[in-house]
């Protein structure tokens, strides 16, 4: 197949991407500057330069391409708006052609909860979160595009993510100096996945999950 990939040079993404060329697929990927474009076209990939806003760059990628991974965020404010454009293009390039679009969620929409969560546990995002869900929906439920929905739990590995944040934040010392704070009593768990994982389920899900398929990627632990 090929796959257009956005977040090619991101934590999931660089992950994805090898995972892709291993099972014999073909990639372009989105890229915005000369070093991701000369990253990606290293491990074997085809870049193209563009923004997750550049509504006709995504939408045309996104035609040309036998399926699609979305797993690119700027992590900050703009994320929402950010995915929703790549959504919109995505399945408008995409309609009534039954090819497969992986959209990615996050695991947090489900709250906080006591008990095991799976796939099956009622949606129950904090509001930073919240918008993920109508989101996911709408992938879910779009009509004659293959759609899938990828939740990652808390991603870890190479150094980078959340545990590497943790791992590397600054730290209080004697001189009064401000340590990294968490919200939260410090009793909370959070479930995690290797980032190595998580890139061949990508590709299997691109590959082979069935239209509405909500997947939770976690280790469990």
């Amino acid at each position: 197949m090929r796959i257009f990939l956005t977040g090619g040079t991101g934590q999931i993404g660089s992950a994805v991407l090898p995972a892709l060329l291993a099972r014999g697929h073909q990639v372009t990927a989105l890229v915005r500057s000369d070093r991701s474009a000369d990253q990606v076209a290293t491990a074997g990939a085809e870049p193209v330069r563009g923004d997750l806003m550049d509504s006709a760059v995504v939408a045309h990628a996104a035609q040309e391409a036998d399926g699609v991974i979305h797993v690119a965020s700027p992590g900050d404010e703009n994320s929402a708006a950010a995915d929703e454009a790549v959504l919109e293009a995505v399945l408008g390039a995409l309609a009534d052609t039954d090819k497969p679009y992986v959209h990615t969620g996050g695991i947090w929409v489900h709250g906080s909860s006591s008990q095991p969560v799976d796939e099956t546990t009622p949606m129950n995002p904090p509001q930073l979160t919240g918008w993920r869900v109508p989101q996911g929906e709408k992938v879910l439920k779009a009509e004659s595009v293959r759609g899938i929905v990828i939740a990652p739990g808390i991603v870890y590995g190479d150094g980078g993510g959340l545990p590497g944040l943790l791992a590397g934040g600054p730290r209080a010392d004697a001189d009064g100096g401000q340590g990294l704070v968490v919200p939260g009593t410090g009793q909370q768990h959070w479930t995690t996945v290797h980032v190595d994982d998580i890139g061949v389920l990508y590709a299997l899900a691109v590959e082979a999950a069935p239209a509405g398929t909500y997947l939770l990627a976690a280790g469990g632990e």
